[in-house]
């Protein structure tokens, strides 16, 4: 069973929604938090953090959540 916060289902609910999409810190934060949130991006990488110690077997080698530095964050499942 994966126990998430509300916060972090809505997070990865976000991304699954677009899988292999890039979708930009910004986005995410106004999507998960609120138009009003759109520039605390540390909410999301934090959240996306505690994401990968939950879902990842791995978390410093990602799977599921990548990071494209500069741009956002991804959901896409990676063989291996």
């Amino acid at each position: 069973m994966l126990n998430l916060t509300p916060t972090e289902f809505t997070l990865l609910v976000a991304l699954m929604q677009r899988p292999g999409a890039v979708v930009s810190s910004e986005d995410l934060a106004r999507e998960v938090w609120g138009p009003q949130y759109a520039s605390e991006i540390g909410f999301v990488r934090r959240y996306i953090w505690h994401l990968r110690q939950k879902i990842e077997p791995d978390p410093e080698r990602p799977r599921y959540l990548h990071n494209e530095r500069g741009f956002g964050y991804r959901f896409q499942a990676v063989e291996g």
